[in-house]
């Protein structure tokens, strides 16, 4: 912010100083901007974006994704992956 309004950091700093009433204002901008980015995020969840009304589900409500861990023994974790690449190498030999 300080080099858009095209001040260095210690001057801007002792504008500040000499105009305590600039950081009132400053403030007041930032919460304003927050304000705005909130109405949009909430707009765009209303109208119907499911993305949006997740991560405000998130931030809000507190919602998680659900977490699957399964603890697999080394012969299982091996056994696997041998399923696995097996059903990969059918995919890709029956498409070829």
């Amino acid at each position: 912010m300080v080099s858009i309004l095209g001040f260095t950091r210690e001057g801007f700093r002792k504008r500040k100083q000499r105009q305590p009433e600039l950081v009132g204002a400053i403030e007041k901008g930032k919460e304003a901007g927050q304000c705005s980015l909130r109405r949009l995020l909430w707009k765009s969840a209303t109208n119907g974006n499911i993305a949006m009304q997740i991560w405000l589900g998130k931030q809000y409500l507190g919602q998680r994704e659900p977490r699957h861990e399964v603890e697999l023994s080394d012969d299982a974790h091996a056994e696997r992956i041998a399923e696995l690449e097996a059903m990969l190498l059918g995919s890709w030999e029956a498409s070829g």
